[in-house]
C-alpha cells in the first residue's frame, strides 16, 4: 500500500476524483485525500488517478509497517491523517497533540509508550494503524518484532526530555492540575502503615493489591480502601497467612487493614528465593491462579515480583516476548508465535473452551445460520475466524454465505457478550467464562438461545480427535535449568489448583468471583462447565503434533509442524 497527498501543483481538474473517488475530492477547487486506500482495489485505482493527472500534483510514498518501537510524532507527521484516525481510539491521543506536548513528549514517545499513557494495548494500536495504511497482514507476518522492545524495561519518556523541554512540559501540566488516583503512598516513614486506594484505578486492582501483599514482612500491615467489602480477596490474603479487621464499611468505601500474623517458612530467607512476574491472558484460568496463590508450599518456593491479569489478552505478548514474565497462562494457539524463543508450553489444561450462541432456536450446525450475521471475537485473520473459516468448509460451506461482524479493531467477548444479551446481535462466538456469564443471564431472563460446540464441530471433521485444545501455561525454559526443585514444586501444585477446583466448584466461585467481576453463581456454572484437565510430556505433544498437523494442512495456521514446535509443549 502506499500513501497519497497533493501538491501544490494542482489546478483542480477533477481526472482524480473520477478515477478514484474513494481516496480524492474536490475542494474549494483543488484536489485533497479524503481516504487512505486500504485495499488492492483502492490502491490500483489511486496510481490510476496519480497516472491520469495532467500536472503530476499526486505524490506517492510507499507504507512500512508501524511497530511498537516506531517514533510517534515521526509516524504522525509521514501519515498527518492519523492525527484525527487515532482519536477512535482513545481521546488521549487529542493530549499528545497539544503543542507542548508535541514538541516535548510526542517527539520522544514511541507507540509503546503511547500505549501506556492512553491505556490502550500496543497490539490494539498497532492493529488500528497498520489497516489504516492496508498493511495489517504484514504487521501480522511482523510478530513477534512488532511487540520487541529495545530493552527489558520501558525507559520513561519523561527521562528523554530536555532540561528546556521539561520545564516547557511542567508549566503546561499545571494548567489542567493533575489526576489523583492514589494507588500506593510512596515513601513511607519509619513504622508508617501502608495504604492501598483502589478505588480511582480504572484497571483490575488485584495485581496491584498482591504485590503490596508480598511485601509486607512479619507483624506488618497495609490498608486496603475499596468500594466494597472484597470478601474473595479477604479469604486468600487469609490463607497467605493475614489476618483483617474492617476498620469501616460505608457506601462506597470499605477501609480493611490486613496484618501478617503467620510467617512462610521461607519469610528468613526471602531474598534467596527465585523473584518471578506470572501473567494471566485469559480470564478462564482465574479460578486456578486464586487457588495456586494459596499455595504455602509454593509461597515457600518464589517470591512473586508481579501479579498481571490482563482484560485484553493480548497485552501478554509483549511481555513473553520482552521476557518481562516468567510464567504465563496463555491460549495454546499462541504458543506457536514463540518458537526458539526460550519458552514452552510444558502443560495444557484448559479443552472445548468455544461456542457458538444464538438467539435462533433448535440450531445445531453452521449451516443453520447461513446468510446470518455472527459477531467474531478478535480480528478477521485471528484464530477463532480462521478456524470458523475451516469449519465452514468443513460442512461444504463458505464464508461469503454469512456476514461477519469484528471489533474496531478487536471484537472483545465481554462486549459480545453484552451485545447478545441486549439483543444487538443475535448470533456470537464466545470463550469462556463469557459463554457461561451470558448462558447464565438467558436462562434466568427465560431468553430462547441455542448452543453449538466447537469442540463438537471440530470432532465431525477429524473423526475421533477428542478435546479441543485452548489454554495453558507457558514457562520461562531458563527456570528448569536454574530452579529445577521450585518448577517441579510449580507442576505439582498446580495439577492441585486444578484438581481442587474441579472438585469444589462452589468454594472455587467463591474465591474468584471478585477477581471475575461478577457474581458467584455465574462463576460456579462457568466452572461446572469449562473443561479443565490438566495434560503434559509425550501425550501433550502428540496431541499438539496432531492438532496442528490439521491447522497446517488447512491453511489454517501458517505453521511447520517439526520439531522446534513440538519442543515447546515438552515438560
Amino acid at each position: 500500500m502506499k500513501t497519497f497527498s497533493v501538491n501544490e501543483k494542482c489546478i483542480g481538474c477533477m481526472a482524480c476524483q473520477r478515477v478514484a473517488p474513494a481516496t480524492f475530492e474536490i475542494k474549494n477547487r483543488k484536489a485533497v485525500v479524503i481516504h487512505q486506500p486500504v485495499t488492492d482495489e483502492e490502491n490500483t485505482l489511486a496510481e490510476q488517478a496519480l497516472a491520469a493527472c495532467p500536472t503530476q500534483a499526486i505524490e506517492a510514498a510507499a507504507n512500512q509497517v508501524v511497530l511498537s518501537t516506531d517514533n510517534v510524532r515521526a509516524t504522525l507527521e509521514r501519515y498527518p491523517f492519523l492525527k484525527t484516525d487515532l482519536l477512535e481510539l482513545s481521546g488521549k491521543f487529542k493530549t499528545m497533540q497539544n503543542p507542548v506536548l508535541w514538541n516535548s513528549l510526542a517527539r520522544h514517545a514511541t507507540f509503546e509508550h503511547a500505549a501506556k499513557m492512553t491505556g490502550v494495548s500496543i497490539c490494539e494500536i498497532l492493529h488500528f494503524i497498520n489497516k489504516k495504511l492496508g498493511l495489517e497482514q504484514a504487521l501480522i507476518q511482523a510478530f513477534p518484532n512488532c511487540v520487541q522492545s529495545t530493552s527489558a524495561q520501558l525507559e520513561p519518556v519523561e527521562d528523554k526530555l530536555t532540561v528546556a523541554e521539561a520545564a516547557a512540559l511542567q508549566k503546561e501540566l499545571q494548567k489542567y492540575g493533575q489526576e489523583t488516583a492514589t494507588r500506593v503512598s510512596g515513601q513511607l516513614a519509619e513504622g508508617e502503615e501502608q495504604v492501598l486506594d483502589v478505588r480511582q484505578m480504572t484497571t483490575d486492582p488485584f495485581d496491584e493489591i498482591i504485590k503490596v501483599a508480598y511485601s509486607v514482612p512479619l507483624q506488618g500491615s497495609f490498608i486496603l480502601v475499596q468500594r466494597f467489602k472484597p470478601e474473595p480477596l479477604i479469604n486468600m490474603l487469609s490463607s497467605m497467612g493475614f489476618s483483617h479487621q474492617v476498620l469501616s464499611d460505608d457506601l462506597g468505601e470499605a477501609r480493611i487493614r490486613f496484618t501478617k500474623t503467620e510467617a512462610d517458612a521461607a519469610s528468613s530467607s526471602e531474598g534467596d528465593l527465585p523473584a518471578l512476574t506470572i501473567q494471566s491472558a485469559t480470564p478462564v484460568g482465574y479460578p486456578i491462579i486464586m487457588r495456586l496463590l494459596q499455595s504455602k508450599r509454593l509461597r515457600e518456593k518464589i517470591r512473586i515480583k508481579e501479579l498481571k491479569v490482563w482484560d485484553e489478552t493480548e497485552k501478554h505478548l509483549g511481555w513473553i516476548v520482552n521476557k518481562r514474565a516468567d510464567i504465563s497462562f496463555s491460549a495454546v494457539i499462541t504458543a506457536t508465535k514463540f518458537k526458539a524463543m526460550g519458552v514452552r508450553m510444558p502443560a495444557v489444561f484448559v479443552w472445548d473452551n468455544f461456542v457458538l450462541l444464538t438467539r435462533q432456536a433448535n440450531a445445531s450446525s453452521l449451516k443453520d445460520l447461513k446468510g446470518q450475521t455472527i459477531h467474531m471475537p478478535l480480528f478477521e485473520d485471528a484464530p477463532p475466524a480462521k478456524i470458523t473459516r475451516y469449519l465452514l468448509e468443513s460442512e461444504g460451506l463458505d464464508m461469503a454465505d454469512f456476514n461477519f461482524v469484528y471489533g474496531e479493531p478487536f471484537g472483545r467477548p465481554k462486549e459480545i457478550m453484552l451485545a447478545f444479551l441486549k439483543g444487538q446481535a443475535q448470533h456470537v462466538l464466545l470463550r469462556e467464562p463469557e459463554a457461561s456469564f451470558t448462558i447464565a443471564v438467558a436462562e434466568k431472563n427465560k431468553m430462547a438461545y441455542s448452543e453449538i460446540s466447537y469442540s463438537r464441530l471440530f470432532n465431525q471433521a477429524n473423526p475421533g480427535f477428542g478435546k479441543f485444545p485452548n489454554a495453558g501455561v507457558i514457562v520461562k525454559e531458563e527456570l528448569y535449568e536454574k530452579y529445577p526443585e521450585v518448577m517441579a514444586v510449580f507442576t505439582e501444585e498446580l495439577q492441585a489448583a486444578i484438581s481442587w477446583v474441579k472438585e469444589h466448584p462452589h468454594e472455587a466461585a467463591a474465591l474468584s468471583y471478585d477477581m471475575m467481576r461478577t457474581a458467584p453463581d455465574p462463576v460456579e456454572r462457568f466452572i461446572n462447565r469449562v473443561h479443565f484437565e490438566y495434560q503434559s510430556g509425550e501425550p501433550l505433544v502428540a496431541k499438539m503434533r496432531d492438532f496442528y498437523t490439521i491447522l497446517h494442512d488447512h491453511g489454517i495456521l501458517p505453521v511447520e509442524v517439526d520439531e522446534p514446535l513440538l519442543h515447546l509443549f515438552r515438560s
